[in-house]
């Protein structure tokens, strides 16, 4: 999950938020002052990835709020497996591409291209185990593609 804070900056005083008061938005829910806890999913918002436009108006006009981090925070699996969200990488003795989403969900390739939900638990427990075996694959800009070939072509290694 993405995990990330706001500031409430209007309240109508329902007593569930106060006005610059930091909240945390964890698991798709929001917990307020009154010990109230939102959940995304009780409120028809299933599969919605929260966003500061999604709370605003699912509170609009009780209270509005503001993002206080400019990115919410990286998927705790991409922490631990020092990888960026989507990043490509490969698991030593598995011939399959992998990357983790903006969800913390890992997905899988055969072909780089088009990928899925992993359901891999060994895969997953070799990755958080043994971070030697995450084979990271480079990613290149065409810039830097052209000024290797360039390199190559003059003999430069």
């Amino acid at each position: 999950m993405v995990d990330f804070k706001i500031k409430c900056i209007a309240s109508d005083d329902n007593e569930c938020f106060t006005i610059g008061k930091i909240y945390l938005v964890k698991n798709n829910s929001l917990k307020s002052d009154a010990y109230f806890i939102f959940y995304m999913w009780a409120h028809g918002l299933s599969g919605t990835i929260p966003t500061i436009d999604v709370i605003n108006n699912w509170f609009k006009p009780y209270s509005e709020f503001e993002l206080v981090e400019d990115k919410p925070s990286k998927p705790r699996l991409c922490e631990i497996c020092n990888l960026e969200v989507d990043e490509p990488f490969q698991i030593k003795g598995s011939g399959f591409t992998y990357r983790i989403n903006n969800l913390g969900k890992r997905e899988v390739s055969e072909n780089n291209v088009d990928y899925c939900l992993a359901c891999n638990e060994e895969r997953l427990i070799d990755i958080i185990n043994h971070p030697e075996k995450i084979i990271y694959i480079p990613q290149f800009s065409d810039d830097d593609i052209s000024l290797m070939r360039l390199c190559t072509k003059e003999g430069l290694k």
